[in-house]
């Protein structure tokens, strides 16, 4: 059998985890080695399916929102689990808007323009409220977009450079 190189294990690594159906012991066909070589590999790069890991995060929002409400799991058994989540990440974007709403009514514009150091504190304070809420989104998932960084249809040919003759 032959050996790989880095650049054929990692195009191997990213095709696999692309197709969710794919078995170790079809890409080692595709590759010419053993299905225990692949899965050796795989294990030492921890290779992760990604829809293996959408799955996971998926569960483990689920969980999370869990802790929030105290009766998240009635409400998942009556609406559903989407429904659940869904409400749980509004109230969190209906706070985010109150609280710009409040930054405008501790810092009008005509007070801003009147006093330098208004403007300062406006200034701080709407950064600390974009930072606080940038890391509210990031932990509730609210800009998260389900996207791989694999290209859906891996193409080996450009994926694959031939191996270098032996010196």
């Amino acid at each position: 059998m032959a050996r790989l190189t880095p650049d054929q294990w990692a195009a191997a690594r990213v095709k696999w985890e692309a197709d969710p159906v794919l078995t170790f012991a079809e890409m080692g066909r595709a590759l010419g080695v053993s299905e225990a070589a692949v899965r050796q590999r795989a294990k030492a790069e921890s290779w992760m399916k990604v829809g293996v890991m959408r799955g996971i995060v998926e569960r483990a929002h689920i969980k999370a929102d869990a802790k929030l409400r105290p009766n998240f799991e009635g409400e998942v058994q009556k609406a559903g689990a989407m429904t659940a989540a869904e409400d749980i990440r509004a109230d969190v974007i209906e706070r985010h808007r109150a609280d710009w709403a409040e930054h405008r009514t501790h810092f009008g514009i005509a007070d801003i323009a009147a006093d330098f150091d208004v403007g300062k504190r406006a200034k701080i304070s709407a950064e600390m409220l974009k930072i606080r809420q940038q890391g509210e989104r990031e932990a509730y998932g609210l800009d998260a977009v389900q996207q791989s960084s694999a290209p859906s249809s891996p193409d080996w040919t450009a994926l694959i450079r031939p191996a270098r003759p032996a010196e």
